[in-house]
């Protein structure tokens, strides 16, 4: 068994931060979160870190036991909750897994995560949890711009967008945004580089758009079968 392995095993005695192994569990002092509600960083999660002698100096115990302020009755706001996330950021990725693996969206398997968080997760076991691989981001970010598809839609006096009629979408201009990125545009059986100039319509037109296209699809679709 190696020492890493060693360590996890033994977690229940190990300092998070400097990531070594006490006697005892009880030499770790422990620094919980619990039951933050919305507007929180921790919102819905509980967890413990636990740190040596030493490393407890390292934070304040305010960070953890502040009562937040709470805008419009149900909002709660933390001062120190940066200071948490930028000292957890400071151990290493497999002690890190203990806390922000279950923060994430969804949740992996532990060296499935430490591994993502490296880089080195295969874009198939990415893809399986739901997040956006590698090279979907990569097809995302060379095809959605150069596609003859997208159709800048206008939402209102003040907000626009970005359609294609297959899924994909970005701001206004034909412009990739990670925000929107999409899965849609990798491996896309109907990319064709631009070739027209990009059309515009506003919210409605396009929900009609979208209507008319899905309709030809199937009419080119069972047109052989009917149409003798």
């Amino acid at each position: 068994m190696d020492n890493r392995d060693f360590k996890d095993k033994n977690k229940d005695r190990l300092c998070y931060c400097c990531d070594t192994l006490q006697q005892t569990a009880d030499l770790l002092y422990k620094f919980k979160i619990y039951n933050r509600g919305y507007g929180s960083y921790f919102d819905g999660s509980n967890f413990t870190i636990q740190l040596c002698d030493k490393c407890k100096n390292y934070i304040d115990p305010i960070w953890f036991n502040e009562e937040p302020t709470v805008d419009n009755k149900y909002f709660e706001n933390y001062r120190y909750e940066d200071e948490i996330n930028k000292f957890i950021g400071t151990w290493i990725i497999e002690n890190q897994e203990y806390i922000l693996n279950e923060l994430d969206i969804g949740f992996m398997e532990r060296q499935d995560w430490i591994d993502y968080k490296k880089g080195i997760l295969s874009d198939e076991k990415i893809e399986e949890y739901g997040y956006y691989s590698p090279r979907q981001i990569k097809a995302y970010y060379e095809r959605f711009p150069t596609c003859n598809y997208p159709i800048n839609v206008i939402l209102s006096q003040f907000q626009s967008c970005c359609h294609c009629e297959h899924g994909s979408g970005g701001s206004y201009g034909q412009i990739a945004n990670i925000d929107d990125c999409s899965k849609e545009c990798y491996l896309c059986k109907y990319y064709i580089k631009r070739f027209e100039p990009i059309r515009e319509m506003d919210e409605a037109q396009f929900e009609r758009y979208i209507k008319y296209t899905d309709a030809k699809r199937d009419y080119l679709k069972y047109k052989d079968e009917f149409e003798k």
